[in-house]
């Protein structure tokens, strides 16, 4: 089976059809993305190397921290000589960071960050999904706080406040 793909532009007002022969592809190629890389393309060639990079990063990181920690920090950037680190919560970032002046001075011994001047964590929680206001949890209002809603709303002149009210005072549970 040989993977190619076949496609028409135009040059010169001529109408031509080109293909693009990928040869054969091996098992390993769906398994390793530099197969996408075997054209010329140097954005996706930075953008591969960038991720590789981050990610060798982190697995030196992370020998540096404790196994709880570590699997809950994710370098993401380096700029300005500093490490952009996200942590998952506040409590791992309390934690990481009573251990940054430790694990400065043991990344400083690779050559590479010799000039490591700080660690910046900021706090950010792994898969969160954005919130969905009707999937919340219903919450429901006790008869006696219904009732003095009610009791409220008997008093208010304005109708749409009143009417509002009502509303309010019917989320009741239902037992």
């Amino acid at each position: 089976m040989k993977a190619s793909l076949t496609f028409s532009e135009k040059s010169n007002g001529i109408r031509k059809k080109r293909t693009i022969d990928f040869g054969t592809p091996r098992w390993y190629d769906f398994f390793m993305p530099n197969h996408i890389l075997k054209q010329d393309n140097k954005a996706l060639q930075t953008l591969l190397g960038r991720v590789n990079q981050l990610k060798e990063w982190n697995r030196l990181f992370a020998e540096y921290l404790e196994p709880e920690i570590a699997k809950h920090c994710e370098i993401v950037n380096y700029e300005k000589n500093c490490f952009i680190v996200i942590v998952e919560n506040g409590s791992y970032a309390t934690q990481l960071r009573f251990q940054i002046p430790d694990l400065m001075a043991k990344l400083k011994q690779h050559p590479q960050w010799v000039k490591l001047s700080g660690i910046i964590c900021k706090t950010r929680p792994k898969h969160t999904l954005a919130s969905n206001s009707r999937s919340r949890t219903k919450t429901y209002l006790t008869q006696k706080t219904a009732k003095s809603i009610l009791d409220s709303a008997q008093s208010v002149k304005d109708e749409k406040i009143r009417t509002r009210l009502q509303k309010i005072a019917g989320y009741t549970s239902k037992k």
